[in-house]
C-alpha cells in the first residue's frame, strides 16, 4: 500500500511539473487607418492567448512614442482571440501619434508593433465664409479649467468632472493639504480637542452621538467644504454617491508618477486622473503615505456622528463608504459640473 501511495504522489508531482506556465498573449497591430483630424481606426489581432483567457484587448496611443495602457487607450467590447477593430478619438489635428494594439491576460499585458500616424489638418473654410480679420489666428486648444484649476471629463454617467490635483497641490502627484472634515484650513496638529466642530456636551472628553455642529452633507458649503472655500464657486467636495460612481464606473490601477505611488483611475472614455496615496494625519504625524490613499467625501456618517464617509485605496483594492474620525487630516479631490 505504501508503494502505491508513493507512486501516486510521484505521478501527481510529475503532472504538476509538466503543467504549462501561463504567458502573456501574442497580439499584432495589423493596421491603423481611416485617419481624420481627431480620430483613427486601429485593427488588431490576438494570435495566441498565452494559456489563459484574454480579458481585455484594444489600442493605446501617445504623442511621445512607445505607448502603454498607462497612456490613452480604448478597449474592444469583446475579449478573446481573433481580429478586432477600435476607434481612437479626441486626437489633436495635424499631430503625430504612436499607436499599438494590446491584449491582457492574468500574466500581464503585451503589445503589438508600434504604428505612426499624423492626424489631418483642420478642414479649411468653404468659399463664401467670412474671412478672418488680420491677427485673429486660432488659439491652441487648452486643458479644460475652471477658476484656474484643471479638470478631466472621465465620461461618467453623471457628467461630473474631476480635478487633476488635490486641494493645495500643484501637480497630480502632489499630496496637497490635509483637512479635518468640515474645516477649510490645514493645521499643524489634528486632534479631537482642536477639531472645530466637536461639542463635548457632557464634558467627559469623549465623542458621543449628537456632539457635532454639522449633521448634513457639506458639499458646496463655503463655510465647511474645503474645495469650495479654497477653489471658489463651482468646485466642491464629492458626495459619497459621486465617489461610488467613480469606483463602479472606472478601472483602478496601482502605479507611480514621478516616484509617487497612487491609483490611476481610467474613465469609460479612456481619460484618467491620478490619486496619490497621501496617507492621513493624526496629531502632527503623517501615516501610511505611499501605501494608502484616504480622501474625504462631503457626506457625514449616517450611523456615527463622529465619523464621515470617504474613499480609500491601496495596491489592489479600493473601497468607498467607510467612516473615519472627522478630526483626522485627509486629502480632498474636488469635482465640478
Amino acid at each position: 500500500m505504501k508503494k502505491v501511495c508513493l507512486v501516486m504522489t510521484m505521478l501527481c508531482a510529475l503532472l504538476l511539473a509538466c503543467k504549462p506556465e501561463v504567458e502573456k498573449p501574442t497580439v499584432v497591430t495589423k493596421s491603423v487607418g481611416e485617419v481624420t483630424e481627431t480620430s483613427a481606426k486601429v485593427v488588431g489581432q490576438v494570435a495566441a492567448d498565452g494559456g489563459a483567457e484574454v480579458t481585455e484587448r484594444g489600442a493605446c496611443w501617445s504623442s511621445d512614442g512607445t505607448p502603454t495602457i498607462l497612456d490613452y487607450r480604448v478597449k474592444d467590447v469583446e475579449g478573446g482571440l481573433g481580429s478586432y477593430d477600435v476607434i481612437i478619438t479626441d486626437l489633436v489635428p495635424n499631430t503625430q501619434y504612436y499607436v499599438r494594439a494590446y491584449a491582457t491576460n492574468k500574466a500581464g499585458t503585451s503589445y503589438g508593433d508600434e504604428k505612426t500616424i499624423t492626424t489631418l489638418e483642420d478642414t479649411p473654410e468653404e468659399p463664401g465664409d467670412e474671412p478672418e480679420e488680420p491677427g485673429d489666428e486660432p488659439e491652441e486648444p487648452e486643458t479644460p479649467m475652471h477658476n484656474g484649476h484643471e479638470y478631466v471629463d472621465l465620461g461618467l454617467p453623471s457628467g461630473k468632472k474631476w480635478a487633476t490635483c488635490n486641494v493645495g497641490a500643484s501637480s497630480p502627484e502632489g499630496y496637497g493639504n490635509y483637512y479635518a472634515w468640515g474645516e477649510t484650513s490645514p493645521k499643524a496638529e489634528y486632534t479631537l480637542e482642536n477639531y472645530q466642530h466637536w461639542v463635548d456636551a457632557d464634558g467627559d472628553g469623549d465623542w458621543d452621538y449628537g456632539e457635532s455642529t454639522i449633521n448634513s452633507d457639506i458639499s458646496g458649503s463655503v463655510q465647511y467644504d474645503a474645495a469650495t472655500a479654497n477653489w471658489g464657486g463651482g468646485w466642491r467636495m464629492p458626495t459619497i454617491d459621486e465617489m461610488r460612481e467613480l469606483e463602479n464606473n472606472c478601472e483602478w490601477e496601482w502605479t507611480q508618477i514621478n516616484g509617487v505611488n497612487g491609483a490611476r483611475v481610467v474613465g469609460p472614455n479612456g481619460h484618467c486622473i491620478f490619486l496619490p496615496s497621501a496617507g492621513y494625519r493624526n496629531w502632527s504625524s503623517l501615516s501610511n503615505e505611499g501605501n494608502f490613499g484616504y480622501y474625504w467625501s462631503s457626506t457625514p456618517d449616517g450611523y456615527y456622528d463622529g465619523d464621515a464617509y470617504g474613499l480609500g485605496f491601496y495596491d489592489g483594492s479600493e473601497f468607498v463608504g467607510w467612516g473615519n474620525g472627522r478630526y483626522y487630516g485627509l486629502t480632498v479631490r474636488p469635482i465640478t459640473e
